[in-house]
């Protein structure tokens, strides 16, 4: 007995991980290090305090391919410089119970573990997945502190030779008082510009999908729970408290559409007792300040040309109007996002954050910001979010030229800008409500008479190229004799 004793305690020794831990989450991602097949394999996770981990993690990892290579060995895995981070979501007057402190609220502690890993070729897909017991207790889901944390990534390394896999700065285990409207943002971000796109999957225990507790379903873990695909934001307002288990699953897509790669988040959202009314969102969304080269597309998107510069602002709210409210530097991803970019506040509650950003050359078709603030309330920090999508667009584009027979008619179109205006450069002038439908619209009907040649000038203005052309070819009607 005591030989099994030792092997065990040499076993738990060398990993660094304690086996009673009460895991709440993780994720893992990856980034080329700019040798095709080689990359970066980052692994976060979360541990309920006073747990704790330790500075290396060389074992559950499982790597796995769709091609037939060789399954490489996963390295060890080191914590980074940064150590353990207490990411407990309390004010600033606040202790948690995280080491070095011995009482306190119920805190949460962050590591990251770094390794490189090197494939014996492209492929699409290799799965990296990860299995470690166990939870923390859920409110939830089945099982328990009995399931183990199973996540999974994958690359695609064929459509992709040498990229990298979104990352998140929502706040990584969120606290949120019970029976309160919240507005939660994923905020993540991907390095190559790639568009991204969230859904609801089920948690793993290991590699088995757990299963919930009724009335919760995995589309809807908490109570009035809804997930923006496009964002990564979520809504609910759960009336108990408890440990409420979510997956989400990022994917990217390439400018063509193709699957880059997949990561899976799974977090807890702890909900507690507590009266504290978070901050109010924008309640128009995003505002583009006159006089600046970007134009909106909805309450949460913006279009903008590559060199064109703009100020947009934001402004949140709290009915608590002794709150004081702040930027979230943790939160808000403006800076990694978008390089050069001016961030300003004015006032308190409200508060409007002002964004001046100019697009620099070679900017991704596709950006990803969330912008967040805090109330101070205490001992849970109550917290709002404004997700913004920024579609970067190189040029004003007309469809292809296209041939019609007699009286056919042809539907024209255009992208790139919000304002177009046609012109017929050869042929018969544009005659509104005779040959052409409308003029200015996106998406005119053109019926001309003989062969014509229109040119299309949006809004745009910046780096963009504003104009477009099309041809229409009319060719005359025929019978079919047979």
């Amino acid at each position: 007995m005591k030989k099994i004793i030792l092997i065990l305690s040499l076993i738990i020794g060398f990993s660094g991980i304690s086996f009673g831990s009460h895991i709440p989450g993780g994720t893992i991602t990856y980034q080329c290090t700019g040798t095709p097949n080689q990359y970066i394999i980052s692994m976060t996770m979360f541990v309920k305090c006073p747990t704790t981990l330790g500075t290396t993690q060389n074992f559950g990892f499982t790597i796995s391919n769709t091609c037939g290579l060789v399954n490489p060995a996963m390295p060890a895995m080191t914590l980074v410089s940064t150590g353990q981070v207490d990411v407990t979501q309390t004010c600033a007057t606040q202790t948690s119970n995280c080491p070095p402190n011995t009482g306190g609220v119920q805190g949460v502690l962050m590591y990251k573990y770094e390794g490189i890993i090197t494939f014996p070729a492209a492929c699409n897909s290799w799965s990296i997945c990860f299995d470690l017991c166990c939870r923390d207790q859920s409110s939830n889901m089945n099982g328990g502190q009995g399931n183990s944390l199973g996540m999974c990534t994958t690359i695609n390394s064929v459509t992709q030779p040498c990229g990298g896999s979104p990352v998140t700065t929502g706040s990584p285990i969120p606290f949120v008082c019970n029976g309160q409207n919240v507005t939660y943002c994923l905020g993540a971000t991907d390095p190559d510009g790639d568009s991204l796109y969230y859904s609801m999957v089920a948690p793993l225990n290991g590699t088995t999908p757990m299963t919930t507790m009724p009335p919760y379903t995995i589309q809807s873990p908490l109570t009035g729970f809804v997930l923006n695909q496009q964002t990564g934001c979520m809504t609910f307002n759960q009336p108990t408290i408890g440990n409420f288990v979510v997956a989400i699953l990022i994917s990217s897509y390439d400018a063509n559409g193709n699957l880059t790669g997949t990561v899976v988040h799974d977090y807890q959202i702890i909900v507690t007792a507590c009266s504290n009314t978070p901050p109010i969102p924008p309640l128009g969304g995003v505002v583009i300040q006159p006089g600046g080269g970007a134009f909106s597309t909805g309450p949460n998107s913006i279009e903008i040309c590559e060199g064109a510069s703009a100020c947009f602002d934001m402004t949140f709210s709290d009915v608590n109007a002794a709150n004081i409210l702040t930027l979230d530097p943790n939160t808000t991803n403006v800076a990694a996002n978008l390089p050069g970019a001016v961030v300003t506040t004015t006032g308190t509650n409200p508060i409007t954050v002002t964004v001046c950003w100019t697009v620099p050359p070679g900017a991704p078709s596709q950006i990803n910001v969330t912008v967040s603030v805090l109330d101070g309330a205490c001992p849970i920090q109550g917290s709002a979010s404004q997700p913004l999508i920024i579609n970067v667009i190189g040029s004003t584009v007309a469809p292809p030229d296209t041939t019609i027979c007699g009286t056919q008619t042809a539907q024209l179109s255009a992208n790139g800008g919000s304002v177009f205006n046609w012109l017929a450069i050869a042929g018969p002038p544009i005659v509104v409500g005779t040959n052409f439908s409308c003029n200015p619209c996106a998406n005119p009907i053109a019926s001309p008479t003989v062969t014509t040649t229109y040119e299309v000038t949006s809004n745009l203005t910046g780096g963009c190229n504003n104009k477009d052309t099309v041809t229409v070819f009319v060719v005359p009607d025929f019978n079919s004799n047979v």
